[in-house]
C-alpha cells in the first residue's frame, strides 16, 4: 500500500474514533434534513456550530474537533519529496474521481488539497501529475 493511503487511513481512524458517539456531529444537505437530524439527536440550533460542507458539531465539542483537525497529517506534505509516492497518490485520486470519464482534474486536485496554480507554478509537480494521468489512462484502457 502506498504511503498516501496509509496516511489517509490513519487520519480516517482518528475521525472515526472521535465520531464514535454520533451526537457530536450531524451532516445535512437540505433544510428539512437539517431539522430532522436536529430532532433525531435532541439538538437545538443554539447547541451546534457549522464545520462546513454540510457538517455541524456540538459547540461544546468544537475545541476538541479543532484539536483533532490540527493533529491530522497532511498526506501530500508528508510525501511531497518522493516522486513515486506522489504519483501513486495522484493515480489513486484520479481513479477515485473517475478521471477516465471526466478528464477533469478539479475533483482530484481538491481531494489532494492542491490547486491548479500549484501545478502551473511547480514544474516537477505538473510533470508527475501528467505522468500519473498517462499511466492511469493507459491502465484503464488496457482493462
Amino acid at each position: 500500500m502506498c504511503k498516501y493511503l496509509e496516511l489517509k487511513k490513519e487520519n480516517q481512524k482518528k475521525f472515526d474514533d472521535f465520531a464514535k458517539d454520533n451526537v457530536y456531529w450531524i451532516f445535512a444537505f437540505s433544510e428539512s434534513e437539517f431539522k430532522k437530524k436536529l430532532n433525531e439527536n435532541g439538538l437545538s440550533v443554539d447547541e451546534i456550530t457549522s464545520i462546513g460542507a454540510g457538517g455541524f458539531i456540538k459547540t461544546s465539542m468544537l475545541s476538541e474537533y479543532v484539536k483533532l483537525y490540527k493533529s491530522l497529517t497532511n498526506e501530500i506534505e508528508a510525501i511531497k519529496d518522493n516522486d513515486e509516492e506522489l504519483k501513486q497518490a495522484f493515480m489513486y485520486e484520479l481513479a477515485n474521481h473517475e478521471y477516465c470519464i471526466t478528464y477533469d482534474l478539479d475533483d482530484t486536485l481538491e481531494a489532494l488539497g492542491l490547486e491548479r496554480k500549484q501545478l502551473q507554478d511547480d514544474v516537477r509537480l505538473a510533470l508527475i501529475m501528467n505522468e500519473a494521468c498517462k499511466e492511469y489512462l493507459s491502465n484503464y484502457n488496457n482493462m
